[in-house]
């Protein structure tokens, strides 16, 4: 839309151009050095300097020439320029004593478009067109147009006004980057658009790897307003946004297979698309958004649905890599760069999510970025048998960035959600549970040493596959496995440690209880308690020990023995 604006604006300006060199024709040829200028300002309100007088040449074809043309608002620097204006006029009011422009080129011109009062002057130019047949085809060459700190260089742009039923066109190409960008314009009935009525507009324009499509009505009623059927591409919509200077992810996907369809708005509060159908990556969305500006800052608010949403192309662009290579936390620094610079306010549902080797059901859910931060709320949603939600957030803070991650689960086939992490879990049963966890640093590995928080769960009907074969624990009853009719735990994290003291777990063959730490960074159990055999007449010692994906369930007796209950 950038490049929409960009080349609607140097239509603008070139209508601007016309509005001023209409005002020639009331210049006299003898004096034209003074009158020209003197024509100028009053046609447009502008303050017109030239570096030298105006030059009229007759031989061998009629011509009008200004050199060094400056064009600012009183009182204010100029936020135009140009080497040379160039026009020739029309013969017969030649030869009657008056200077009417046939056309008018301007070579070299420098336009600040973000300064230039364009809203009036496409007004003025549009009601002097609608009256005037004879208005002047207005052409530039090698111009540069800008707006704040993008510019469109090498500018070679017509704008010809109707006759004989044509409509108004401009058309043009650019360099935008290091990429040329082309676009053509039509208005029907400018004199409609004169009059405060709608005229039919459409517009097309391509470069960078993307082309847009606008089809419907243009009015200025209210203000500078379009409204009709959009349609955009993009081969690659993150080269896209990175070619614009708009944020784009950097470690995800090409995110291929952009389009966009729909009812769009353009007007002064933003830029607005209902009935859209997007799709992106495979994936097929349907819903509602709006697109405005706040300070020059892009603000995103949208309502969206799908069927089956693949979030890995997204978010790897955004969050940061667990794992290095090697396997340990990734000591990389975490970049926000991803989430700066704009708003977004997203309602998002699906009836199908997936995330790594994570699988969600049915969905609701928001993203919002503001402040250089992201935030991800799951309000509830189908989960391996039981429901999920939760919240995630991202944002600055002196160490680096701060990570909070709340949650909570109810009825969740623990077997089923570990089975793509862990070959063989220890535990598996009905989890529910609640988590509330925050840490801060320079990078996840920084983070994960410094988390702290809270968290419970608890399991039904499920199995404990104790890891094991020694006698003792065959002793007590545990042959490998036993069943689990519940287990709990209550867990305090501290500094990257997770520390509980009632871990519990209570079968058909024993009772485990155990107490210790699980060390997060380096993702080791250490706990210590004992097994009680169903008669109680044993107290077994053990120790549950290794890493998170394979511990193992050990008898701590230094003797091998175990000891009579009450001893």
């Amino acid at each position: 839309m950038r490049r929409v604006a960009a080349i609607g604006l140097a239509a603008a300006a070139a209508a601007l151009v016309a509005a001023v060199c209409l005002s020639v024709a009331r210049a006299p040829v003898q004096g034209a050095e003074a009158a020209v200028l003197a024509a100028l300002r009053d046609a447009s309100g502008l303050r017109i300097e030239s570096d030298q007088q105006p030059v009229v040449r007759f031989f061998p074809t009629p011509r009008v020439t200004l050199e060094g043309v400056r064009i600012s608002q009183d009182g204010e620097p100029p936020f135009a320029t140009a080497r040379r204006l160039t026009s020739s006029p029309r013969i017969l009011p030649l030869l009657a004593g008056r200077i009417e422009a046939r056309d008018v080129t301007l070579i070299g011109a420098k336009v600040a478009l973000d300064r230039a009062p364009l809203a009036e002057f496409t007004s003025a130019t549009l009601a002097a067109g609608a009256h005037s047949a004879a208005y002047p085809s207005i052409r530039l060459v090698d111009a540069r147009l800008s707006w704040g700190a993008r510019t469109l260089e090498k500018v070679d742009a017509s704008l010809v006004w109707p006759s004989a039923g044509r409509a108004l066109s401009a058309s043009g190409f650019g360099l935008l980057g290091d990429r040329q960008v082309e676009a053509a314009l039509a208005l029907t009935d400018p004199a409609a658009l004169a009059r405060g009525e709608a005229s039919p507009f459409r517009a097309r324009v391509e470069g960078g790897g993307a082309s847009l499509v606008f089809d419907g009505d243009a009015s200025l009623a209210d203000g500078p307003r379009l409204s009709g059927d959009i349609s955009a591409r993009a081969a690659s919509l993150r080269e896209t946004l990175r070619w614009l200077g708009a944020p784009a992810p950097r470690r995800s996907s090409p995110l291929t297979g952009f389009s966009l369809t729909g009812r769009a708005t353009a007007d002064h509060e933003g830029f607005a698309v209902s009935n859209a159908e997007l799709n992106l990556e495979g994936g097929a969305f349907f819903g509602a958004g709006r697109l405005t500006l706040e300070n020059g800052r892009p603000s995103i608010e949208a309502t969206l649905d799908t069927g089956r949403l693949d979030l890995d192309p997204y978010v790897n662009g955004i969050a940061p890599a667990l794992r290095d290579e090697g396997g340990g936390w990734n000591p990389k620094r975490i970049d926000l760069k991803p989430v700066k610079g704009y708003d977004l306010d997203l309602r998002l549902s699906a009836d199908q999510i997936r995330l790594g080797d994570l699988r969600i059901g049915e969905t609701a859910a928001t993203i919002s970025v503001a402040n250089d931060s992201l935030d991800v709320a799951i309000g509830e949603a189908e989960a391996y048998d039981g429901t999920v939600g939760g919240r995630l957030s991202l944002s600055r803070d002196p160490r680096g960035v701060r990570i909070r991650v709340e949650g909570a689960l109810s009825g969740v086939d623990l077997q089923a959600a570990l089975r793509r992490f862990v070959t063989a879990p220890v535990l598996t049963g009905s989890l529910s549970g609640e988590l509330s966890i925050e840490g801060a640093g320079a990078s996840i590995a920084a983070v994960v040493a410094s988390l702290h928080g809270r968290a419970e769960a608890h399991i039904a009907d499920g199995t404990f596959y104790a890891g094991g074969k020694g006698r003792a624990l065959t002793l007590a009853g545990l042959r490998g496995a036993m069943k689990v009719s519940a287990a709990q735990a209550t867990i305090e994290v501290k500094q990257g440690v997770a520390y509980t003291r009632d871990l519990s777990i209570v079968g058909e063959d024993a009772t485990l209880t155990l107490a210790g730490e699980a060390r997060l960074v380096e993702r080791e159990l250490k706990l210590q308690g004992s097994v009680r055999p169903p008669n109680g007449k044993w107290v077994l010692p053990v120790r549950l020990e290794g890493s998170f994906l394979a511990p193992k369930l050990k008898a701590a007796l230094a003797a091998g023995e175990a000891r009579a209950s009450g001893e």
